[in-house]
């Protein structure tokens, strides 16, 4: 089992009237959901990843449709569990869509998984 699974999540507000979702190819990916409550003004992504370079990818791919995104949510918080690189922490500060965010990181404690 990989040492360092690194586990995100995000929470983003649906802008009213502009619900849609957008499946893409992932490399590396564990699981990526898209989860909206039941009001549909809340969509949250958990995803799983073995490191922080498929992250990276993920960012460097989507990037370009941020701004169609950004039509249809608001990003309100970024959620990431395990220890992510640097690199990532870095891009993510340096991304539109992801800079005006808090970003809080969550090392783990204890627990297991069954991957």
């Amino acid at each position: 089992m990989a040492e360092n699974i690194l586990i995100e999540e995000s929470r983003s507000d649906v802008r009213e009237g502009r619900l849609e979702l957008v499946k893409a190819k992932e490399p590396r990916i564990i699981f990526y959901n898209a989860n909206i409550n039941e009001d549909g003004t809340q969509l949250t992504f958990p995803q799983a990843r073995p490191d922080s370079a498929p992250v990276e990818f993920h960012m460097e791919v989507t990037e370009p449709t941020f701004t169609k995104m950004a039509t249809c949510i608001t990003m309100s918080s970024l959620d990431i569990y395990g220890t992510p690189s640097q690199s990532l922490l870095d891009k993510l500060q340096r991304t539109e869509f992801t800079s005006r965010v808090t970003v809080a990181g969550h090392e783990l404690s204890a627990g297991f998984s069954r991957f």
